[in-house]
């Protein structure tokens, strides 16, 4: 290789438009909710136990500036979601705060968390804010970061904010996004689902202008350990992967919900409604396979809440599912080729051990889903559907691959699977292109 006369005065920097950059970034992003996915699972890395994701109007967030997450007791009428124009988004979680590492890593694309217990790997997620936002702006631990293009570069600003028990990520709406909220039901279900695998998630609380309108809550009972199969071999080829123990877990979540949040309906129509509960085994024998994917019509709007409900008085429907998580603690051996490949891959060198773990959901537990399904053929289940947890089993919506959130990697059986598998910079599916997959 001929060498460089590395002569200063003509050496030239190489510029990065960063604007085009987040914008190939947001491109990888296709799913619904990836904002709150990305910004959940970095609340589940922090520890947290209680998120909330906060829609405000323009005047209730110039009344609550600065308010971090307390009530501001403001009083109405019940609000029509589907017409009221948003013009922030808040998500807030009781997590670590960030220390001086992490607003760091928050100035640098690409710049992962090393730490082998997290998830993040590719610094990426949090700039999916950059789809709905301009600037936003980081609170945590008395401590404020604005991140906001001037030209086609990023610029930040630090500043100071009172203290409170939340870390906060505030998105002031572009224009084009300042729309309505997501339709209740169905942020419900991707919420349902996405708890599933987290850690150390909880509960997740949904407001409108300070009020919440969705609740869910995840618990766990304790595990019970089972024995492995004398005809199973514990140990993966080349010894890289160990199963220690097995134990199963009883898991429950409850989504609650006012009947006003209920009335703003769906953009999927139900199993039942959509007529895909009774699908032929073969896809091309259903009906609509050769039809246009955009002839399809949302479901129709469920029936207003009662004039009789005020803020002071929301009526709520709770919905409750039951189900067991299957859970291997495995430790890993790795060799020092696939301990140096990985770190190449991921900048992170592989943990000493981690659970994979499977959601198996039983007949009764299925059957269970279905029949409330039935009993709304309009909205469904909130636990089953497009990104629900509940897969269809001859249907559209099967049983996927968690990276900590759902990707797109279907399983291929009746249970979603979890683990630490190499997702792509997206995370939206297992990166199958690499040997240490």
């Amino acid at each position: 290789m001929a060498m460089i006369d590395r002569d200063r005065s003509r050496m030239r920097k190489v510029e990065v438009n960063q604007r085009a950059l987040v914008d190939k970034v947001l491109a990888r992003y296709p799913e619904d909710f990836t904002v709150f996915r990305e910004l959940l699972q970095n609340a589940d890395d922090a520890r947290a136990t209680k998120v909330q994701i906060d829609f405000q109007t323009s005047d209730y967030a110039d009344h609550s500036a600065g308010a971090n997450g307390k009530a501001n007791e403001i009083n109405g009428t019940i609000p029509n979601l589907n017409t009221s124009e948003l013009f922030k988004w808040v998500v807030r979680n009781n997590g670590d705060f960030f220390e001086s590492r992490d607003w760091d890593r928050l100035t640098k694309i690409a710049d992962g968390n090393p730490d082998v217990q997290k998830i993040g790997a590719s610094g990426v997620g949090f700039y999916t804010v950059f789809s709905v936002t301009d600037c936003p702006m980081v609170v945590s631990g008395g401590k404020s970061l604005s991140i906001f293009f001037e030209g086609d570069q990023l610029y930040t600003l630090d500043d100071t904010r009172p203290n409170s028990e939340w870390t906060s990520i505030e998105m002031d709406l572009k224009k084009d996004m300042r729309g309505p909220v997501p339709r209740p039901f169905d942020l419900a279900r991707f919420l349902a689902a996405t708890m599933t695998f987290m850690s150390n998630v909880k509960t997740i609380s949904v407001l409108f202008d300070g009020l919440a309108f969705l609740i869910l809550t995840k618990s766990r009972d304790l595990p019970n350990d089972i024995a492995l199969p004398s005809d199973m071999r514990p140990i993966s080829t080349g010894g890289t992967m160990e199963i220690n123990t097995v134990s199963v877990v009883p898991q429950e979540i409850t989504v609650e919900i006012t009947d006003w949040a209920l009335a703003a309906g769906t953009k999927t129509p139900s199993a039942q409604h959509a007529g895909v509960e009774n699908l032929s085994m073969n896809p091309v024998e259903c009906e609509g396979f050769w039809e246009d994917i955009s002839t399809k019509s949302e479901a129709p709007m469920v029936a207003p809440p009662s004039l009789a409900s005020t803020l002071d008085h929301l009526p709520w429907s709770t919905y409750t599912a039951r189900y067991a998580v299957y859970s291997a603690a495995v430790s890993i051996h790795p060799s020092s080729g696939f301990r140096e490949g990985l770190y190449a891959m991921t900048k992170k060198y592989p943990p000493k051990g981690f659970d994979f773990e499977m959601v198996y959901f039983s007949k009764a537990e299925y059957d269970a889903i279905a029949a409330g399904e039935k009993r709304d053929p309009i909205l469904g289940s909130v636990f089953r559907g497009q990104q629900g947890l509940f897969p269809l089993l001859n249907g559209q919506y099967m049983s996927r691959v968690f990276i900590g959130q759902s990707t797109a990697q279907t399983t291929g059986i009746a249970g979603h699977l979890s683990g630490r598998f190499i997702p792509t910079v997206e995370r939206g599916s297992i990166d199958l292109t690499n040997s240490y997959s």
